[in-house]
């Protein structure tokens, strides 16, 4: 059946219980009615329609919620939304009119299509619904720039639907203030608006995934973290000021700029500050000749507080780092190195199977014989050759990741300098994994590690031709 709740002789309704639309019914709000308090609720496919005008001040809303196309719903006070409200434009604007200062809680959604618009005077705070959708239609979308906008911790607003823009233009009074999230997702446009002079604070989250991509037209200044992913993100006529708290976070997952790889295109100016984040996706890997533009931009100016022009930057997750370059226009990524890999695993793969080699002072040859994979045994009376072997489950560390010319021993006091020595490695051309004669590998409170003149065992070189020989110079233990 239907219910209406019919407001054209000016009456309101008080609701101190519930109102409920029953499996298969409607509750109309219609001509203008007011409700006051109380709970809106449905079972099964019942729901509340609002035909053309109607207001709710200061109630709990467990329902479906329907707008008809043309139609407005004026919000007061605090809503607990728990449910779903829609704004179901056809080609009409369709409002959620914000009567002042309003409080969205409930956890629920407010979905926009078409010409739906959110607007009014005040600020909305919304503290933790979803505002999802798509508003194409010019002038719709969540704010008109008219009303406030503060977007708590768990809140959200989301343009997730394919090919279509959900625009955000708050007041420039009051502007949006970002604690929670701004996603861009499943090929929508998030449009942040500043065409009206409203601005965007950051302190929360926005982000472009599932091939979303957002939209800058204002100043947005950003405490908080910004995944670029691995789209396109505009700055057209706006502005982007990182301060040091923040986190800007690109991903890799090939060589296409902007569809496989994160970028932020301004005709603007960018702002540098805080971290700059890196990491690959989709199984891709970078090789040593590939660069990758970040960032276009009229103006780049300052500085990341974890990487400076110059310097070289770890790859979030792993493996390797990158050549950071930035200038006054751009910000490029270069001569990836993977050596990072190489230590990672040398230093937290299980220990691989160990050898204990004994030099034969008559012959100059050397004898192998097993012992425990996780401990050498040698002599106290003198350094013992520990030859880390390839296995199983363990990185290869053998001789030939080393020239012929350095292929050698050297004699280390614990593993903090055995670390300093792999760590020093290079990556060449051809994925070996090289220490330079020269390598400084001076770590504070240890020796330089020195270079024996003693030519690698031939018998030994022989018998494990991959095998690359460190001497331990005991008491010290094998970690």
């Amino acid at each position: 059946g239907i219910l209406l709740l019919n407001g054209s002789g000016g009456g309101g309704f008080d609701n101190q219980g519930v109102i409920t639309a029953l499996d298969g019914s409607v509750v109309e709000l219609l001509n203008g009615a007011a409700v006051n308090g109380g709970l809106l609720n449905n079972v099964g496919t019942g729901v509340f329609l609002v035909p053309n005008s109607a207001s709710l001040t200061d109630l709990t809303s467990a329902g479906t919620l329907l707008l008809a196309n043309g139609a407005n719903l004026t919000l007061t006070g605090s809503i607990a939304n728990s449910g779903t409200l829609r704004i179901n434009s056809t080609g009409s604007f369709t409002d959620l009119l914000i009567n002042g200062n309003v409080a969205l809680s409930g956890g629920g959604n407010i979905i926009l299509s078409n010409a739906g618009r959110i607007r009014g005077s005040g600020i909305l705070t919304n503290v933790d619904n979803i505002i999802s959708g798509e508003a194409n239609n010019s002038g719709s979308g969540v704010g008109a720039d008219q009303i406030g906008i503060v977007n708590q911790a768990s809140a959200a607003i989301v343009a997730n639907v394919t090919g279509a823009t959900l625009n955000v233009d708050p007041s420039a009074a009051d502007g949006l203030t970002n604690q929670g999230l701004l996603r861009a997702s499943n090929g929508g446009t998030l449009l942040l608006n500043g065409s009206g002079g409203g601005g965007f604070d950051n302190s929360g989250t926005i982000d472009q995934v599932s091939g979303g991509s957002i939209l800058l037209t204002g100043a947005l200044t950003s405490s908080g973290v910004i995944n670029v992913g691995l789209s396109t993100m505009t700055i057209s006529g706006g502005s982007l000021a990182l301060l040091n708290t923040s986190r800007l976070s690109f991903q890799l997952g090939g060589l296409t700029q902007g569809s496989q790889y994160g970028f932020i295109n301004s005709n603007g100016t960018v702002g540098l500050g805080g971290q700059l984040l890196v990491s690959f996706a989709n199984g891709f890997q970078a090789g040593s000749n590939d660069t990758f533009t970040l960032i276009a931009a009229n103006t780049l100016q300052g500085s990341f507080t974890n990487v400076a022009s110059g310097q070289r930057l770890s790859v979030t997750g792993g493996p390797g780092s990158f050549l950071v370059t930035y200038n006054g226009t751009t910000l490029v990524l270069s001569n990836y190195s993977a050596v990072g890999r190489f230590v990672r695993k040398a230093m937290l793969a299980p220990p691989p199977a160990l050898s204990t080699v004994t030099d034969s002072p008559s012959t100059g040859g050397a004898t192998a014989s097993n012992s425990s994979p996780t401990r050498a045994t040698r002599s106290p009376a003198a350094p013992a050759k520990i030859a880390l072997l390839p296995s199983a489950n363990s990185p290869r560390l053998g001789a030939e990741a080393l020239p012929r010319s350095v292929a050698r021993s050297v004699r280390v006091a614990n593993s903090s300098q055995l670390r300093s020595l792999v760590e020093a490695a290079v990556l060449g051309a051809n994925g070996k994994a090289t220490v330079p004669a020269a390598a400084p590998v001076v770590r504070a409170g240890h020796a330089v590690l020195p270079k024996l003149s003693r030519p690698e065992p031939a018998a030994f070189r022989h018998e494990e031709p991959k095998a690359r020989l460190v001497s331990i110079a005991p008491p010290s233990p094998l970690r």
